[in-house]
């Protein structure tokens, strides 16, 4: 499954991206809300999950960037994970439907495994 995941954090961008494709996943990047937007558009056929994280730095924040792709592109809500340590930024995300998940709640792994777990419910056949 192809997976978009927007973070400003390099070093966590690099390390979430790097597990899920040793889970067989296909991985696209952006920094911000405004480049995950263009790698949507350019990609958005075979997207098969969109991770982001609430604060993007500057501009759109997370949860903006999902609201845009949702109503502009009729995309599944269930197709995003939203991740934040704030959380009022959770209850927002799952109060609009999104899966979400507290970094303050968890360890890297179990982001990971949330992460894992989102596709494998879009895919049975795409985690093994």
């Amino acid at each position: 499954m192809k997976v978009l995941y927007v973070e400003d954090t390099q070093l966590l961008r690099e390390a979430v991206s790097e597990r899920l494709k040793l889970e067989g996943h296909e991985v696209v990047t952006a920094e911000n809300a405004k480049d995950g937007l263009q790698q949507f558009y350019m990609d958005q056929p075979e997207l098969g999950l969109v991770i982001t994280d609430v604060d993007l730095g500057v501009g759109m924040t997370g949860i903006e960037f999902a609201d845009k792709i949702v109503s502009q592109n009729d995309w599944d809500v269930n197709k995003i994970l939203i991740v934040s340590g704030d959380p009022e930024n959770i209850a927002l995300a799952g109060s609009k439907g999104y899966q979400a998940l507290s970094k303050g709640d968890t360890t890297f792994t179990s982001y990971l495994l949330k992460a894992v777990e989102v596709l494998s419910r879009l895919s049975p056949a795409a985690v093994s």
